[in-house]
């Protein structure tokens, strides 16, 4: 269910990000010259947007991790009587690797992200100017100082995904190995790995578009090159951002025929209804 939410999320991100690119597209073909100040306050919700889908990834791989890593058996809870399992007409959340209501496990895990996307707009606002830029683009829309902290911790974000899924990986890998595990540890196993099936594609696809990008731009920074340039390639990464806000639908479209009997179910309401 909270995998579910979290990429809920995620998808909401990423179509507000592609939105918001939308106003970049309109800019840059029609060449009016762009106030930074302005375009900030245009897509400002892009940029916030753009903080939000980073941290997301993040947070869905350490919900996996810690539901792969530091499982909770029931049969240990009942056994040390330190927790009171909830009835299964509970609202809590009756998984083993936490025991805690959803919206506040999920308050918890997206906490990071929040302030993220809040200290970088704050950070904007105060060291805003006016100032003409090419095109209208988070990276671009963001003073110098609010666009180098938005890119480290993209970064950080980043190598926390990559490390998470490490670990659960490697982990899995040496549950299936293992001959000491019991049956049930193996069941929740294979349910893990087939909810990690479709979200690795994600992983690589954020890899190779997404955090590439941010690494280079982390290093140009770290580097000092000239800014122009910096903001010349951060414009042309767009390209492969776009590919990673959309790959979320076309990966759960493909791999889950659920998700496609929903979306067509979705997709034939919608048009019956604007034909009435």
């Amino acid at each position: 269910m909270l995998n579910s939410i979290l990429l809920t999320l995620l998808c909401t991100s990423q179509s507000i990000c592609l939105l918001t690119e939308l106003i970049n597209a309109v800019y840059g073909l029609s060449k009016i010259p762009v106030i930074r100040s302005s375009c900030f306050l245009i897509i400002s919700i892009g940029v916030f947007m753009h903080c939000a889908q980073t941290g997301l990834m993040a947070t869905i791989s350490v919900d996996l991790f810690i539901s792969i890593v530091f499982p909770l058996r029931a049969d240990w809870a009942k056994k040390t009587k330190i927790v009171h399992l909830p009835p299964p007409s509970s609202p809590c959340i009756r998984l083993r690797h936490r025991m805690i209501r959803t919206l506040h496990y999920l308050v918890i895990l997206c906490l990071p992200t929040l302030i993220y996307g809040i200290v970088v707009i704050i950070i904007a606002i105060v060291h805003m100017d006016s100032s003409i830029i090419p095109l209208c683009n988070p990276p671009l829309a963001l003073p110098t100082i609010a666009n180098q902290v938005w890119y480290f911790v993209a970064f950080c974000f980043g190598g926390v995904t990559i490390a998470t899924y490490i670990i659960s990986f490697s982990t899995i890998a040496c549950k299936k190995k293992s001959r000491s595990v019991r049956d049930s540890n193996r069941s929740s196993t294979g349910i893990e790995r087939k909810a990690m099936k479709s979200l690795s594609v994600l992983l690589v696809v954020f890899v190779v578009t997404r955090f590439l990008g941010t690494v280079m731009a982390n290093v140009m920074n770290l580097a000092g090159v000239d800014p122009a340039t910096v903001g010349l390639v951060q414009s042309y990464n767009v390209f492969s951002a776009m590919i990673c806000y959309s790959s979320s639908f076309y990966v759960c479209f493909f791999r889950s025929s659920e998700y496609r009997r929903i979306f067509w179910f979705q997709i034939v309401r919608v048009a019956s209804r604007l034909g009435e």
